[in-house]
């Protein structure tokens, strides 16, 4: 079939101009063609062949169709008359046209021919027998209102338009009831045209060479007909008809039978059929059904048989092709009621078997159900395997105009798959619109990959295929959303159960596991609820919480997202992050059986999906915890512990940090180890120092050093082959510090600052030891034993207050000796050193032995020795020892030191007292002698002595204060002795107190031959200037009988005396009454000695 274009041009030019107003004749032309039958009986002659009309007598006929049908002109070729063999008399007419007065020739027959009974015709009388017609061209049409009737509204003009199908019937009917044409029992028609012009759909059919047969049987009557449809296909379509009705009956029943008929042109005729109007395919079939009185369609049943075609609604759609399809129906026009006994489809994509029922909607719409007993979709490579379905059951709904089919429900009866689906198909202007959702109870995966389309660009579908694998879906949801000019959207929320799933193919596979799979369009995600990830090494990881997403799958390359969430040993943790491709343990050159320990880590790991990702294209940033760690490889040979400890891995970096303790020592700190290669790693905390915790860590120093505990500072550096190496700092708070052989104590509430670096091999090096705090400051090296033991710390920097400032070296002496000290070079001040003192212990156990080599040992203010040189042991309450040294750089001396007081007692002798003196800075007069001096320290009096002098021997020698007080006594011998040789000593002794200011003279005495002496007062060190007092007795020799009544050094005569001012140049005071005062009343003539005591 075809539109009115291509069918009017497929049929000959004279039917092409038969248009306007030529149609309304034709039942003129019917109405005289009688009459000439008339005319033609009432002249025949009975003879054996045909006889041709005169032409009077074809114009006397042709002048009564005229005069019956005003405007009509009839024109015959021939007109013949014969009388057949039976005796039934045939008038023929050939080449017969119709003419308009208006319109010209309307209308033809190729030939015309009329069976007549003879006998009745004798007698007058005109009864047809038959009817045979060739070259008729006969036209129907549908109105808009859907009836059907004959295209003869212009012959009808003059009364009315043409009539409908019923009218025609009717009238039909009505001739049959003359008694002329009682006799009538067939009319055949052969080449016939027939058009058919549909006003509902704008279309017109032409069937060419068509055969039509009119049977009666009493007042039944039956129509045959066989047409052939002029179209653009190939084939040839023929529509076989058979109509049957009764004479008087306004219905009637009937019956075609199609071949390769188009399946738009039967859906066009009845709403039953519409749903067929999106196919594109020949259809063969039969259709029973009837006719009601108004001419409309009554109940239809239909068996259809389509060839192979597509499924295209509109241009715009992309065919979907089938090989056949077949279906029985019925349908009830009273109730708008299809009932589909079976629907068969057969092609490449699928084939399936249902029946069902659908209502049709007063709209022309289509609603209803169907069940499906089998479905079997195999299109080409697109599944895996051929999907199959057991049955199912659909609720629909079809729009024809435009092209919509909704699904308002599919539930699948297959137990093997639980399938709901819902959704709707159309056809736009665009193309092919789809919407489905659908939702599954339960599938194998393995189900899951066959019911899913293979397309090479389904990222989705491959996604899943590569990673996840066995186990089952369940509670599955999913949408599709196709649109023209716009890429699909899939949409799949499902729960994985028992799958095993690996999210990227450098990962360890997640076995067991149940998650969440969705699928967004282009993203996909997957949340995990359990699964357990094994490692190579240290274990199985549960990884619940874990969520892998794929923003854009279609990104290239795309890019992975899993937040992690994992946990269980922390060995397999590491060798988790040390996959392939990430290999984060093995290029920082660490084992990832770092430690042991239970791990709970979160955290984020992006990658390209690309086979082997460079490393730098992978971006990590992991958190988490590890509880009960216990590790001897984060610092080799050394053992970290901890309750908890929190982890975190970076692209850069991998931390391990909290409170732990370090070979026992409690430390809060981290472990960093970068993450490049060859990179070194690092330890850095706090931890709590101690004797105990110094010992732990490797770092003993000697017995009773370290008191009390406190927070230090520990960084150390771990370089692969190479032992590691660590710094350790401290402000010393809460820590006590010793070296009690200095005498130097930092208390518990003081501060300072320790700093110690080596490295922690075997045995741990001291490279560098710092220590400053409470007037100490001391750098050096402590040197220990291969079994960690404290061998010897060497101070080449040793600054204790501001006395003493010189290099130490500490040795150990064994097992429970206290070490020996040696202190060498720098300076060492008396005047406030705490040198030995503070000890309480006894023996050996208190303090070790000290050698001091001094380059100076300041005594006071003015008196220093050089070139100090000791040796001192530990006795009970301080030091014992001896040594040597040079009074003023120049003096030699010897001495010796015991405890006293608190404080070291000092014994001096010399062999030079004029040295000694000089040396010292307190007398430049005196020469030779013997020299043995004592000084004890004074108890709570830092830097006072109380001091003896022994001088034997000596001679004194322009000494300006004594020669001025011998001036004053005109005893100018003497001071040409004074002068001279010098006046000569036996014996010189002094009890004194020598403080760092001044030296305080109890009482002295210094005789000879030529003179007696006694003194007493104060000798100002700073300012070098004296406050003196004496007696000075000459000739002591004789006079020395005054020492019955007087002190020592004075005699019988004697004189008083003051020295006051520069010791150089003192003022020299007399009292010449003195002399003759007996000795025991001469202390009213000068004030009392110093009491040291005061």
């Amino acid at each position: 079939m075809e539109n009115e274009t291509g069918h009017v041009a497929g049929v000959s030019g004279r039917i092409k101009r038969q248009r306007g107003r030529r149609e309304r004749y034709a039942r003129r032309a019917g109405w005289g063609l009688a009459v000439v039958a008339i005319l033609a009986l009432l002249g025949y002659a009975l003879v054996s062949r045909p006889l041709s009309a005169p032409d009077w007598l074809r114009a006397r006929i042709e002048e009564r169709i005229a005069q019956a049908v005003p405007g009509l002109r009839v024109d015959f070729g021939d007109l013949r008359l014969r009388i057949d063999a039976g005796g039934s008399a045939r008038i023929g007419a050939s080449d017969v046209v119709f003419r308009s007065d208006s319109a010209g020739e309307i209308g033809s027959l190729g030939n015309l021919e009329i069976g007549l009974d003879p006998w009745p015709l004798l007698h007058g009388d005109v009864r047809l027998g038959a009817v045979h017609l060739s070259g008729a061209l006969l036209t129907l049409r549908r109105g808009l209102d859907g009836r059907i009737g004959f295209a003869l509204d212009d012959l009808f003009a003059p009364s009315g338009p043409s009539p409908d199908l019923p009218a025609a019937l009717a009238a039909f009917d009505g001739a049959l009831g003359d008694a002329r044409l009682a006799q009538l029992r067939r009319i055949d028609a052969e080449a016939v045209t027939l058009r058919y012009e549909d006003a509902l759909t704008d279309r017109i059919w032409i069937a060419d060479g068509g055969r039509i047969s009119v049977e009666r049987n009493g007042d039944d009557l039956t129509l045959t007909s066989l047409v052939s449809l002029l179209g653009d296909g190939d084939g040839v379509a023929t529509v076989a008809a058979t109509i049957e009705r009764r004479i008087g009956e306004a219905g009637a029943s009937f019956g075609f039978n199609l071949s390769n008929l188009p399946a738009q042109d039967i859906a066009s005729q009845t709403p039953a059929l519409a749903f067929l109007g999106g196919l594109r395919a020949p259809i063969s079939g039969a259709l029973r059904g009837s006719l009601r009185a108004d001419s409309t369609l009554g109940a239809l049943s239909a068996t259809l048989q389509i060839g192979k075609g597509v499924l295209q609604p509109n241009g715009a759609a992309t065919p979907i092709p089938f090989d056949s399809a077949r279906t029985y129906l019925s349908f009830d026009p009273a109730n708008g009621q299809l009932k589909f006994d079976e629907i068969s489809v057969q092609s490449g994509v699928v084939r399936g078997l249902a029946d069902g029922t659908a209502t049709l909607d007063p709209g022309g719409a289509m609603t209803g159900q169907l069940r499906i007993s089998r479905i079997e979709a195999d299109p080409g490579d697109l599944f895996e395997a051929p999907l199959k379905l057991a049955g199912a059951e659909i609720d629909w709904r079809l729009t024809l105009d435009p092209f919509r089919f909704e699904l308002g429900r599919l539930r699948s009866t297959d137990p093997d798959l639980p399938l709901r689906l819902s959704g709707a198909v159309s056809a736009e202007p665009g193309g092919w619109q789809l919407s489905v959702d659908g939702t599954l109870d339960h599938l194998r995966l393995d189900q899951l990959l066959q019911l899913w389309p293979d397309r090479p660009a389904d990222k989705p579908r491959d996604w899943v295929a590569k990673n996840v694998k066995a186990g089952r879906l369940e509670h599955g949801i999913f949408a599709l959303r196709i649109a023209p000019d716009t890429p699909p959207h899939l949409f799949i929320d499902a729960r994985l159960k028992e799958v095993a799933l690996t999210y990227a193919r450098t990962l360890p596979a997640l076995t067991g596991a149940d998650a969440q799979l969705t699928i967004d369009g282009t993203r996909l995600a997957v949340a995990l609820e359990r699964g357990i990830a094994t490692p190579p090494e240290g274990g199985a990881l549960q990884g619940a919480g874990t969520r892998y997403v794929i923003p854009d799958m279609k990104a290239k390359p795309a890019t992975g997202e899993l937040t992690l969430h994992a946990s269980g040993p922390l060995t397999a943790a590491l060798s988790y992050i040390d996959s392939p491709g990430m290999a984060f343990m093995s290029k920082a050159g660490k084992p990832v059986d770092l430690g042991q320990g239970q791990a709970e880590v979160t955290g984020f790991i992006t990658h390209p999906l690309v086979p082997k990702p460079p490393r730098e294209d992978i971006t990590v940033n992991v958190q988490g915890v590890v509880r009960g760690f216990d590790s001897t490889n984060v610092i080799p040979g050394r053992r970290l512990t901890s309750e908890q400890l929190a982890i975190d891995v970076t692209d850069e970096r991998l931390v391990i940090s909290g409170k732990a303790a370090f070979d026992g020592v409690p430390f809060d700190g981290n472990w960093t180890q970068p993450l490049a290669p060859g990179s070194p790693s690092r330890v850095d905390g706090q931890v709590m120092l101690s004797d105990a915790s110094a010992r732990a860590l490797g770092l003993a120093l000697a017995p009773g050093t370290i008191s009390g505990q406190g927070p230090a500072t520990l960084g150390i550096d771990l370089v692969r082959g190479q032992a590691p190496r660590y710094a350790l700092g401290s402000d010393l708070a809460g820590i006590g510090l010793s070296i009690p052989q200095i005498g130097w104590r930092l208390g518990a509430a003081q501060t300072g600052r320790l700093e110690v670096t080596g490295t922690l091999g075997q045995p741990v090096t001291v490279e560098r030891l710092a220590l400053s705090g409470a007037g100490l400051d001391a750098a050096g090296t402590v040197t220990l034993s291969r079994a960690g033991q404290f061998e010897r710390l060497d101070l080449p920097r040793l600054r204790v207050g501001n006395w003493l400032s010189s290099s130490a070296r500490i040795d150990a002496r064994g097992q429970g000796s206290a070490p020996a000290i040696a202190l060498s070079g720098g300076t060492l001040d008396l005047r406030s050193a705490a040198f030995g003192g503070g000890g309480s212990g006894s023996g050996s156990s208190a303090s070790g032995p000290v050698s001091v080599t001094f380059d100076r040992l300041q005594v006071s203010d003015e008196i220093f020795l050089d070139g100090f040189n000791g040796s001192f042991r530990p006795v009970s309450g301080g030091l014992a020892g001896s040594f040597e040294a040079r009074v003023g750089g120049t003096a030699a001396i010897k001495g010796a030191l015991e405890p006293r007081n608190g404080g070291n007692a000092i014994r001096i002798t010399s062999r030079d007292a004029g040295d000694v003196l000089a040396g010292a800075g307190i007398f430049r007069s005196v020469k030779d002698g013997t020299f043995d001096l004592t000084l004890i320290p004074v108890s709570g009096r830092a830097g006072e002595y109380d001091g003896t002098l022994q001088i034997n021997e000596a001679r004194l020698q322009n000494a300006p204060g004594i020669a001025g007080l011998l001036d004053a006594i005109s005893v100018v011998g003497l001071i040409d002795e004074l002068n001279g040789a010098g006046l000569y000593f036996t014996e010189v002794e002094a009890r004194f107190r020598l403080t760092p200011r001044q030296v305080i003279l109890q009482r002295s005495s210094a005789v000879g031959p030529s003179m007696g002496i006694s003194m007493d007062g104060y000798y100002d060190l700073a300012n070098r200037r004296m406050d003196m007092q004496g007696v000075l007795s000459p000739i002591y020799v004789l006079n020395a009988i005054g020492r019955l009544f007087a002190r020592k050094g004075e005699g019988l005569i004697g004189f008083n005396f003051n020295l006051r001012g520069a010791v150089g140049s003192p003022d020299v005071s007399v009292n010449p009454l003195s002399a003759f005062t007996p000795g025991m009343f001469r202390d009213i003539f000068r004030r009392p000695p110093p009491d040291l005591r005061q």
